[in-house]
């Protein structure tokens, strides 16, 4: 794996380290049978229509939720002007449901959380 260069300064952020701690989320879930959640049956239905069932992993899963967790904290941040400057500072899961509520009262029909899907990340 290679490098990425940090545009802050001259440290580098190494994949392989990313690539590991991957692995390890994904390995938790299937010890915790992952694949007997109603969640990870939903999103995979659900799934299997946009990337086939070759590409339906639970690396696959771990992926996206980690990718729609960190969307929806941009999210967070930018629409909703949490005052947050790191992630060990607020409750992923009560930042979500607060945002819920907020774009249910603005928005009727937008679905921001679709909380369901990735359940054994949170």
């Amino acid at each position: 794996m290679s490098n990425i260069s940090n545009i802050y300064g001259n440290k580098s952020f190494n994949l392989e380290i990313l690539n590991k701690d991957i692995k390890k989320l994904e390995d938790l879930l299937l010890n915790h049978k992952l694949y007997e959640k109603t969640c990870f049956k939903t999103w995979e239905k659900d799934f299997k229509t946009i990337y086939s069932n070759n590409h339906i992993t639970p690396r696959l899963y771990v992926i996206f939720a980690l990718l729609y967790l960190v969307g929806h904290i941009l999210i967070s941040k930018i629409i909703f002007n949490n005052n947050r400057s790191n992630l060990n500072e607020f409750n992923l899961s009560e930042i979500l449901t607060d945002n819920q509520v907020k774009s249910k009262s603005i928005f009727n029909n937008l679905k921001l959380c679709e909380l369901h899907y990735f359940d054994p990340i949170l």
